[in-house]
């Protein structure tokens, strides 16, 4: 008994066959055959489908509507996976829950959590995606125990207060007075209403090195908004005493030895340095 050969009638037969039972729309099957006429040539398809005869090549035609098919239940399984497995986004931010577990271990005020919320909702993901995204990226997170965390806080403030202690020296015996005359200038300022309370914070937070209490005491003091303490000596400075005594000086012959330009220039920039630094020369 020999094989039939499937006629072009009958591959349609089984593509439509098989797309019902996909649910599928037949469209694409009946295009591929719909029109076909023994032994007459369409042209629906590239020339490839055809044989030198101009009739259809069963097995070509019969291999593409396998692929298709794979293709459409591929699709089918995953849009159905989708629309049965994901949740709609919530109406707002509230609507997102952490899972009982990640609860545990993460403050729901974190920032970067509400930060990560509000990214959730304008993707449009429902609470089970947030819930799988924090599960999973907390679990490649190490977070320190209460106790470890008190200890790191106490490290931090140790260390700032004795990093204050050493800039506070570097301004030399009047460091805490220019820090007092800074403070009160701040205070002046939210009295005057030039300042809100917090301005004042922000100012006083800046002087965070030697170097900026200097600059900031010197600008204060070169523009007259209040009375600035007179700074007498700073590390690696001659006194104020020191530097006038400096421009008295005289050479062997008597002469004023600020009419020699090199210690003209010297001095001149000398005064810039003590002045910067707060000193009234």
């Amino acid at each position: 008994m020999t094989e039939e050969t499937e006629t072009p009638e009958a591959a349609a037969a089984a593509a439509l066959e098989a797309n019902k039972e996909t649910g599928e729309s037949q469209e694409s099957s009946e295009s591929l055959l719909g029109n076909h006429k023994e032994g007459e040539g369409d042209h629906t398809l590239p020339e490839d489908f055809y044989n030198e005869d101009k009739t259809l090549n069963v097995d070509k035609v019969t291999e593409l509507n396998k692929n298709l098919l794979s293709k459409t239940k591929e699709a089918t399984g995953l849009r159905q996976k989708l629309g049965k497995g994901l949740e709609a986004a919530p109406e707002n931010v509230e609507g997102y829950k952490l899972s009982e577990e990640t609860a545990e271990k993460l403050d729901a005020k974190d920032p970067l959590l509400s930060a990560f919320k509000d990214t959730a909702l304008k993707m449009g993901l429902g609470n089970d995606v947030f819930q799988a995204i924090t599960d999973e990226v907390l679990s490649k997170i190490e977070i320190p125990e209460a106790a470890d965390s008190e200890a790191a806080l106490e490290k931090i403030a140790t260390d700032e207060a004795a990093r204050k202690t050493k800039e506070i020296e570097a301004l030399g015996e009047d460091g805490p007075k220019m820090l007092n005359g800074l403070d009160l200038f701040s205070k002046a300022q939210v009295e005057k209403g030039l300042f809100s309370p917090e301005m004042a914070q922000e100012f006083n937070d800046m002087l965070v090195t030697a170097e900026s209490v200097r600059v900031m005491s010197s600008l204060i003091t070169q523009l007259g908004e209040t009375p600035m303490p007179n700074v007498s000596t700073v590390a690696g400075l001659p006194s104020a005493e020191e530097y006038r005594a400096k421009l008295t000086a005289k050479d062997e012959n008597g002469n004023s030895r600020m009419a020699e330009p090199a210690y003209l220039k010297e001095m001149t920039e000398l005064g810039d340095k003590m002045r910067k630094a707060g000193m009234k020369v």
